[in-house]
């Protein structure tokens, strides 16, 4: 019975939906926004209790009257949406879950308005520049299965000059020209100054006309005129944008840090970067009564890539640990066997930390991950009760297909050649909208990520002198605008324009309401050419500190190993915790 209820409410939604006339929707006496607590309708669209995802504010407010004026005509509506009776009515306000019967009312002409948004099939829309265009009269369509729009409408949002010669229709922006026959098959687009054709563009669905408008396959208009053009196919939205303008616009609030980037040496004529890094860490425990208990470990890690694939192979030695990781064990040991307990399992996980080494290889030809770490798998398997051979090598095909890594790495692989923050935030918000964000959203996606980046790389927060720019962040800076009196920032980094070279030295306190205890963050760096060093120091009060010493130097080198050595043992990673299926490589 309920399903056939969500069956029907689905249909009637998208009904009602597809059929709502956007520029003529009536809002409800008071609006809307009033009856839910907000002084405009900008303000309620953009605060949190706006959950609509597909219905404009219009649309929303218009089937939120119908569904009240719906409920005032027959309340026991609002009770069969709510699979109640009566008598749950009369308990709610009881009970003080809403103030009075209106309030219920309103309560659930929302919910139904928000389910009319779940089930509604969005209309064909175009988004320009993150601007959804209108259309008076002529809406988009599908023809052929492509998505067709009036031109006139587009070219002008394009800022392009609109002509129509016989029946011929051209527009002209910039300095190129873009002609055009309806009914025809090809599209041209010509030097406005000669009138040289410098390319033409063959159209699978051909112009047609529709109500007195000239109606055009909306991808090669506008990629002729040289947009970038993509579909979201959950919102029905053909997303245009002139990625040229935007990388430029985006550039322009980075300046000092593209001046910074461009200064940094770079190894020439090599196949591939080795990165080497040496690391170490030192961590105190606060104890007064029985002293101080002091732990360091060390280890190495050496990354080369060729900008595709990339090897890793890292160790450490952390043996001085095992006394953190045995005490819980200890601890539970009772009677005469307790000192011999405590005595084998520190020994055991002595040696076992003394040196424990992790490798990987990335292969972007075939996007295979490959891992061996007999230390960490013997942990996994151990804690999963199965005893099975760990020293091997697992791997994961489709890798970027399937995890959230996987972003990085095709980020990575597809990275812009151009060495700017323009560049690298660009192709970070088409990467996340082409694999998970949706394009309708690109352009919010964007604009986050470009005002984190500002908070700390924007030309505002450097202070310039000669070739040494400085910024000194704040609370307010890195909170988008917001004070906060429970974390304070200090401190102050600055980039060499001239040589490339960065230092810092930056402190983040965080008060006990926010965190377990009070703690400082303290964080060092000093990166020069080819060769850095960094500090990150933690001190949470009465409980201990930590210090982590990383140095890094990058060298030339060859190529990346693309797979395991010859006859190693494969296994596939979904199979750590019940090893089958095993296969031996073979080159």
């Amino acid at each position: 019975m309920k399903h056939k209820r969500l069956f029907t409410a689905a249909l009637a939604a998208s009904l009602a939906v597809s059929s709502l006339p956007a520029a003529l929707a009536l809002d409800t006496a008071p609006p809307m926004y009033q009856q839910f607590g907000y002084d405009s309708e900008e303000a309620y669209t953009s605060s949190y209790d706006w959950w609509f995802d597909k219905l404009s504010y219009d649309q929303a407010s218009d089937c939120y009257r119908r569904h009240l004026d719906e409920i005032h005509n027959d309340p026991s509506v609002a009770l069969r949406f709510h699979d109640a009776e009566q008598s749950d009515l009369e308990e709610w306000l009881d009970s003080g879950y809403w103030d009075d019967r209106e309030a219920f009312y309103r309560s659930t002409a929302l919910d139904m308005t928000l389910q009319d948004d779940f089930y509604a099939v969005p209309a064909l829309s175009v988004q320009l520049s993150g601007k959804t265009l209108t259309f008076p009269d002529v809406q988009p369509f599908f023809e052929d299965g492509r998505t067709m729009v009036p031109f006139r409408a587009v070219a002008e949002a394009l800022g392009a000059e609109v002509g129509f010669d016989g029946g011929t229709v051209s527009a002209s922006l910039g300095g190129k020209v873009c002609r055009f026959a309806i009914g025809g098959d090809t599209l041209t687009v010509s030097d406005r100054a000669t009138g040289k054709v410098l390319k033409t563009v063959p159209l699978d669905t051909s112009p047609i006309e529709k109500d007195g408008r000239t109606c055009v396959p909306v991808r090669f208009l506008a990629e002729s005129l040289g947009l970038t053009v993509e579909w979201d196919d959950g919102a029905q939205c053909a997303v245009l944008y002139d990625r040229d303008a935007l990388l430029e616009s985006i550039d322009s609030g980075f300046t000092t840090a593209n001046r910074w980037l461009a200064a940094v040496p770079r190894l020439q004529n090599a196949d591939a970067v080795r990165m080497a890094l040496t690391a170490k860490l030192d961590c105190t425990a606060f104890d007064t009564i029985s002293g101080d208990r002091k732990y360091s470990a060390s280890g190495t890690m050496t990354l080369i890539s060729d900008g595709k694939s990339a090897s890793l192979s890292a160790s450490a030695d952390l043996s001085a640990l095992a006394g953190l990781l045995s005490s819980d064990l200890i601890s539970s040991a009772d009677g005469p066997t307790s000192q011999l307990f405590s005595a084998s399992m520190l020994s055991y996980y002595k040696s076992a930390l003394r040196n424990a080494a992790f490798d990987l290889i990335y292969n972007a030809d075939t996007d295979t991950l490959y891992v061996r770490s007999p230390l960490l798998f013997s942990a996994l398997t151990s804690s999963s009760g199965t005893d099975k051979k760990t020293d091997g090598w697992y791997y994961e095909e489709h890798f970027s297909e399937k995890t959230a890594l996987g972003e990085l790495l095709t980020l990575y692989r597809n990275a812009d050649t151009q060495n700017t923050c323009g560049a690298a935030l660009l192709a970070s918000a088409e990467a996340y909208a082409e694999e998970y964000g949706g394009w309708s959203g690109f352009y919010s996606s964007l604009e986050d990520r470009q005002k984190n980046l500002s908070a700390v790389l924007g030309d505002a927060v450097f202070t310039r002198s000669g070739d040494r720019c400085t910024a000194q962040p704040s609370v307010k800076s890195l909170l988008g605008g917001e004070e906060d009196d429970m974390v304070g920032v200090s401190g102050s980094y600055t980039l060499n324009t001239a040589t490339g070279a960065a230092s810092g030295d930056l402190a983040l306190d965080i008060k006990g309401s926010l965190f377990p205890v009070a703690n400082r963050t303290r964080l060092t760096f000093d990166l020069s050419g080819t060769s850095g060093r960094m500090t990150l120091y933690n001190h949470l009060r009465n409980q201990g500190t930590l210090t982590f010493d990383l140095s890094l130097s990058l060298a030339p080198s060859s190529a990346p190993v693309s797979a395991p050595p010859k006859n190693a043992v494969l296994t596939p990673l979904d199979e750590l915790n019940g090893i089958s299926g095993q296969t031996r490589w073979r080159n």
